[in-house]
């Protein structure tokens, strides 16, 4: 209809966050190429400081989000929990793999 790119709705949120790595690895690649003695070394040093510790932050935020949305998906896949809640905020996933079960079959043990 000539108004531009039509796209859903999480492209449009997922774009900001792609922004920072990208001004990250600019703001690098702005620090290579300044001079020592430029004064606009110390400012683009410290732009790219703080850049760099925002994507780092993004990043342990996507981690958790990922995290919790695994442990929500293992929680709704186990039958018969009750009002046990796999999920709690303090909780995190430590490994992640098959669980298999095996019947005690020694009736000596018992």
């Amino acid at each position: 209809d000539g108004n531009g790119p039509c796209l859903d709705i999480m492209s449009y949120l997922i774009t900001p966050v792609q922004r920072i790595p990208r001004y990250e690895l600019l703001l690098r690649e702005i620090l290579k190429k300044t001079p020592d003695d430029s004064d606009q070394k110390q400012l683009t040093e410290k732009t790219y400081q703080h850049i760099r510790s925002i994507a780092m932050h993004i990043n342990e935020k996507k981690r958790e989000v990922e995290n919790i949305t695994k442990l929500v998906k293992i929680q709704n896949g186990i039958r018969g929990l009750g009002d046990f809640a796999i999920f709690e905020p303090s909780r995190h996933l430590c490994k992640e793999g098959a669980l298999h079960l095996q019947k005690n079959t020694d009736k000596s043990k018992e």
